[in-house]
């Protein structure tokens, strides 16, 4: 599952097959994981075009200029690997102030080096945080796409009920949270949260859920 290539060719294939709910979801997959591979985000595109309710979190990062344009120069997972860089920069740089702030004599080098990994430090955990910030939801190990048009239910069950199902189109991002039976309960990006099939989600960084 975290075989951009794979999950790219997953996209092409479903595609082929007439799902396009599930090549968007394969394809977003592919994105999140290699966000700069132009053949990838041209086929998102396409793909994006045949569903209809796409989620306007999915558009704006990988379509949008700007910011979205800065986020998607590298992956959520290499942004999370220099927010921990950066945060080890920070630390050392500040063991290295304090050290020579309390020793008798102070080595020029050594506090240049200091302030030096206490700016990259600083500069680092920045550029991460927006960077994250911009992809929201889709930076979580947790995230998935909603490959076909169903309804968010309140229990795990097909059964009617006493609370009306909310609709949920397919393209929709949304967040797993637990697994029951072929059900997984996830919450939205506005923050509500049910019950879908597992069969009706595309995870993007791990492999499907047991239906």
């Amino acid at each position: 599952p975290s075989d951009w290539v794979a999950r790219y060719n997953l996209g092409l294939a479903a595609a082929q097959l007439g799902d396009s709910g599930r090549a968007l979801g394969e394809t977003a997959a592919a994105f999140v994981l290699q966000p700069r591979d132009e053949a990838v985000r041209w086929n998102l595109r396409l793909f994006a075009a045949r569903v209809a309710g796409l989620d306007p979190l999915l558009v704006r990062v990988a379509f949008a200029s700007g910011a979205a344009a800065f986020a998607r120069s590298a992956s959520p997972a290499t942004w999370q690997a220099l927010l921990i860089a950066a945060c080890v920069a920070l630390c050392a740089g500040s063991a290295l102030v304090l050290r020579q702030r309390y020793q008798g004599h102070r080595s020029v080098a050594r506090i240049l080096s200091g302030r030096g990994l206490l700016a990259c430090g600083v500069i680092g955990i920045a550029l991460a945080l927006f960077a994250l910030q911009q992809y929201g939801p889709l930076a979580n190990p947790n995230a998935a796409i909603v490959a076909q048009a169903t309804a968010l239910r309140a229990v795990p069950t097909d059964a009617e009920s006493a609370q009306q199902p909310a609709p949920l189109a397919a393209g929709t991002v949304v967040v797993t949270q637990k697994a029951f039976l072929g059900w997984v309960k996830v919450a939205r990006v506005n923050g509500e949260t049910g019950w879908l099939r597992g069969s009706d989600l595309v995870p993007l960084y791990a492999g499907p859920s047991p239906v």
